[in-house]
């Protein structure tokens, strides 16, 4: 089971994004792809050590077409879990595929559920009030649940919501 860990913030994060986002949009570019740097980490405050990024596709189906044995060969695979509008793909760093560095959440580019992403991270970058009360939030909630991931995603998610719908 995955803890929940939160650490301080290291720029490191950003270059990590730059990198991995240049090789998925090569990768995804057959379908043109808008991608974004989403998550704790693109708004520079502490987090868990994992780079979220955003794949905006005009459909999801367009996943279908993806060379999975290429993003393979950088680590990069798709999660067992499955979501009606949503893919996502985990990178990892080990070779016992234990540690992971990075997501990516393949949606439809507009959707829900892009929405709750890009507009999330937009307005905690115009509001440093609310960037605080999340990262304060995450603080609290990583204590809560530090064993459990799910239940501290979940946890979030009223807050979220709210300020993606305020």
């Amino acid at each position: 089971m995955d803890s929940v860990i939160i650490e301080k913030f290291r720029s490191c994060w950003l270059d990590s994004y730059q990198s991995e986002s240049e090789y998925l949009a090569s990768v995804f570019e057959f379908c043109s792809p808008r991608i974004e740097h989403i998550g704790s980490t693109s708004l520079e405050i502490d987090a868990k050590p994992i780079v979220d990024i955003a794949i905006g596709l005009v459909k999801l189906e367009s996943v279908l077409k993806v060379d999975f044995k290429l993003l393979a060969k950088r680590r990069w695979f798709r999660i067992q879990r499955t979501f009606a509008d949503e893919v996502v793909l985990a990178k990892y760093t080990d070779d016992c595929y234990k540690t992971k560095s990075h997501f990516a959440h393949i949606v439809v580019e507009g959707s829900k559920r892009w929405q709750e992403m890009v507009i999330f991270r937009d307005k905690l970058i115009e509001s440093e009030s609310l960037k605080h009360e999340y990262l304060n939030l995450k603080r609290c909630l990583a204590s809560e649940y530090q064993d459990d991931v799910d239940g501290y995603t979940e946890a979030k998610k009223k807050f979220v919501l709210t300020v993606v719908n305020g």
